[in-house]
């Protein structure tokens, strides 16, 4: 188990006096034996929260605890060096030694604690095994390719037997391919062996292949936290369903407001939507995935819920086909499966389902501020 209270990290800044704030007060819990990973676009705080929790950064405030074990705590000058956390972690770099073997790289975190010969050639064995490199333990590690690098890096973090292991964008230098083959590998060594993983990537088709919990981070906060459907299927943040897959964004008017659910006009026709406004505003932005919508040709019986507009391009993608379709000046963007292929010019309909669609505030805050007193008179 981890768990981060209130942690926050500063920078002094170089060119004015007042510091950079890296971290604001972030919190969040994480169960034994979970993946948990920290997602973000650059500079957002996610790989100074896994230095920190690793004992490589040393925070201005709030607390890390690990097992038992609290390693931070602001209020009391706390700080527990990380050679004493007991955590492996696997950097972005890989940090191999060049003029060592594979099995010497390995076997450096053991040497250092001056274990006896015999217990270190048996472990890195071990670990090397984990890993399927057991094999090149006499090889150079240079000569090695970028996947089979990467893999010595995790042999090395799993051969000290951690409880807790840390992945700081470990596939980020590898091609595609090897990105998801070693996915996979790391999902099963984790699974096998029961570690709780923290795992830094920009990357949200990793994030959502190999986590249990995401944290999704922007300037230095955690914009939404959950389980990887939740905050692809039922974001309740604009950012998290901007950043995380695909998904149309339609200027819209909200129309009625009730609770939870929202109806908008756009040049599409009208809908009802699952709202995710935190106030009444005019000007609104209706989102949804493009494989949640229904393409017909006749229109749908059917007052609410149903769009119209021309298609204008079309691209086959094997498995579906992207339809875009125009109406006005907003273009909106469709999967579709083969067996339906409309042709460009063509008028269709289409339906969007309640629970599948959402209402934002537009992305201009500003914008929505100013229209409050505006909207406070449809609403009167």
């Amino acid at each position: 188990m981890i768990r981060v209270t209130r942690l926050r990290k500063e920078y002094q800044s170089k060119e004015n006096q007042e510091p950079v704030l890296a971290l604001k007060d972030i919190s969040f819990e994480i169960g034994t034996g979970e993946i948990f990973t920290l997602l973000g676009p650059s500079g957002c705080g996610k790989t100074t929260t896994l230095r920190s929790i690793a004992g490589l950064e040393r925070p201005n405030g709030g607390q890390i605890q690990i097992g038992e074990q609290i390693v931070f705590d602001g209020s009391r000058n706390h700080y527990l060096p990380a050679e004493k956390r007991g955590l492996g972690m696997v950097f972005q770099s890989y940090a191999i030694w060049p003029h060592m073997t594979v099995g010497q790289n390995v076997a450096y975190p053991l040497e250092n604690k001056k274990l006896p010969k015999k217990e270190i050639v048996e472990r890195v064995r071990a670990s090397l095994k984990k890993v399927g490199l057991e094999a090149y333990i006499n090889r150079l590690a240079p000569n090695l390719s970028g996947g089979q690098q990467q893999r010595i890096a995790l042999a090395r973090a799993l051969v000290a037997e951690p409880e807790v292991l840390l992945l700081d964008e470990p596939l980020s230098n590898l091609d595609a391919k090897l990105r998801e083959q070693m996915r996979i590998e790391i999902k099963h060594i984790q699974q096998e062996f029961g570690l709780t993983t923290v795992y830094v990537t920009h990357d949200q088709e990793e994030a959502l292949a190999l986590s249990d919990q995401i944290a999704l981070m922007k300037d230095g906060n955690i914009v939404e936290l959950g389980k990887p459907f939740d905050l692809y299927d039922k974001p309740k943040n604009r950012f998290t369903a901007s950043f995380i897959g695909y998904g149309n964004f339609i200027k819209s008017e909200l129309v009625q407001l009730d609770e939870d659910m929202a109806v908008v006009q756009n040049s599409f026709g009208r809908f009802n939507a699952t709202s995710r406004l935190q106030e009444k505003t005019r000007e609104v932005d209706l989102f949804f995935r493009p494989h949640y919508v229904s393409l017909y040709r006749d229109k749908p019986d059917q007052e609410l819920n149903v769009g119209e507009g021309v298609v204008t391009d079309l691209i086959f993608l094997g498995e579906t086909i992207e339809v875009f379709i125009r109406s006005g000046e907003d273009i909106m963007r469709i999967r579709s499966h083969p067996s339906f292929i409309p042709h460009e010019g063509e008028r269709l309909y289409f339906t969007l389902q309640p629970d599948k669609s959402f209402v934002f505030h537009c992305e201009s805050e500003a914008s929505s501020n100013n229209q409050s007193a505006e909207a406070e008179k449809i609403f009167a």
